[in-house]
């Protein structure tokens, strides 16, 4: 019994040698390698996952391997590619490679639930290391672009800040005692008054 579970150990360990083997052999590194060249992505900011490769050649040399977009569109997301294999200026394998691509940066995450019209302070929000693939909004990489900015709308706890969530801090709030002034430069009036809205 004990003979019947080493065979099935050494059948599995033997299994995944050869599965790995095979990833590794058909261009994955080089895949990579090459959209990160063609498109400008450096590997601190952007991650690229080989989600499925039709390539069936093993150990490809770094020049047997192209590749090119199926598609005119950001390298960002789902992202597919056609991917050719030459030997001695022959094709021997043309197959599609899918790949996702996700975009990483150094950004403002709010690290408590910040209502509306709340001012930012520094112990509800920090610096991280986020994904911003599918963020539509130019996100906030320091506190110093907070100055003088408070939260447009209700902001969720590990939410990504972006300018849009954000606003100038009034001058005068609703509701706040003002001094109405009136100056046509012969004349001034003044007189106390209430502000009806929030303004600069």
């Amino acid at each position: 019994m004990m003979c019947s579970f080493s065979k099935k150990i050494l059948m599995l360990l033997i299994f995944l040698s050869f599965a790995t083997g095979v990833m590794a052999g058909n261009g994955d590194d080089l895949i990579r390698q090459q959209l990160r060249e063609m498109y400008g992505l450096d590997s601190v900011e952007y991650e690229i996952e080989i989600l499925a490769n039709g390539i069936e050649s093993e150990d490809i040399a770094e020049g047997e391997l192209t590749v090119k977009a199926m598609l005119r569109k950001t390298p960002l997301g789902l992202f597919t590619l056609q991917a050719t294999v030459t030997r001695e200026g022959k094709v021997v394998e043309t197959a599609q490679v899918r790949t996702k691509i996700r975009k990483f940066a150094e950004v403002v995450v709010v690290t408590d639930r910040i209502k509306r019209w709340e001012k930012f302070t520094d112990d509800r929000m920090e610096i991280r290391r986020a994904e911003i693939t599918n963020l539509r909004e130019q996100s906030i990489k320091s506190f110093a672009e907070l100055d003088g900015l408070r939260a447009r709308r209700n902001i969720s706890k590990d939410a990504i800040l972006t300018l849009a969530s954000t606003e100038p801090i009034p001058v005068i709030e609703r509701g706040t005692e003002t001094l109405i002034v009136y100056n046509d430069g012969l004349c001034r009036i003044t007189v106390p008054g209430i502000a009806l809205e929030a303004g600069m």
